[in-house]
């Protein structure tokens, strides 16, 4: 069990009070702390450090700015969780970091880097063609962190971003080809109820996102284990478009 020197529970912590502008926090370091339900609002945070701190349903980037900041050994959980929206991290290190847990909308990563474990985390690069809220990784490094049940779709853009070289496989989805080999193969009767239905909703998951990108556990829950028929099916038809990581 990780010991703690301090915790900060139910707290809200406001920048903008009336017409004040938004709060800066500079070079602040937090060791060794355990934050449990905190909302962060209208501030910004420049060369701030959290080292060995963990994060239980707190809510950390609601109009919020991190530059420069690190995020060391710390672990981000909780129902009610969220990093952002809206939220800017610039330059920003997650070393080590287990983020487990939460929807991610309406944030910015802007050359970061991350190590650790992402666990059970839905991205969706946007809601819709009317501005709905957006996630954005823009030169960011993730080679070396992991992914276990992560949900990626809706026109996500990893197009700068280095993705992780373990524990994924990639999907090429242009002109959503393979979206439409799915929905295709999921109508064309050679495949019994649940296969067809569990065929359909990889196509239906699939709409738009180039590439797609599966962890294993991902898999592994659906369309299921490799020796399920659903996933002997996935992976017949997956193949035509892997592509080869490096």
């Amino acid at each position: 069990m990780k010991y703690f020197e301090q915790n900060i529970k139910k707290q809200d912590w406001r920048g903008r009070i009336l017409f004040l502008l938004r709060r800066s926090i500079k070079g602040m370091v937090w060791n060794k702390v355990k934050f449990i339900e905190i909302d962060i609002y209208d501030h910004s945070f420049d060369n701030c450090q959290f080292i060995d701190c963990e994060f239980q349903h707190c809510r950390i980037g609601n109009d919020v700015t991190y530059k420069n900041c690190i995020w060391q050994n710390c672990f981000f959980w909780g129902q009610y969780s969220s990093l952002g929206g809206s939220a800017i991290y610039k330059n920003c290190r997650f070393e080590n970091m287990v983020i487990k847990n939460g929807l991610w909308t309406n944030i910015s990563f802007i050359d970061c880097t991350f190590s650790g474990k992402f666990i059970n985390t839905f991205w969706e690069g946007k809601w819709s063609e009317n501005g709905k809220p957006k996630l954005r990784f823009q030169h960011c490094d993730m080679r070396e962190i992991s992914f276990e049940n992560v949900t990626v779709k809706n026109s996500l853009d990893f197009s700068t971003t280095q993705l992780p070289v373990k524990g994924v496989r990639l999907f090429s989805n242009k002109d959503n080809e393979y979206c439409n080999a799915f929905l295709q193969a999921s109508q064309n009767n050679i495949y019994d109820k649940d296969i067809s239905i569990s065929l359909k909703i990889i196509g239906e998951f699939s709409a738009n996102q180039h590439p797609v990108i599966m962890d294993e556990k991902h898999l592994d829950n659906y369309p299921g284990p490799l020796s399920s028929a659903s996933r002997m099916a996935f992976e017949k038809i997956a193949a035509e478009f892997e592509i080869v990581i490096d």
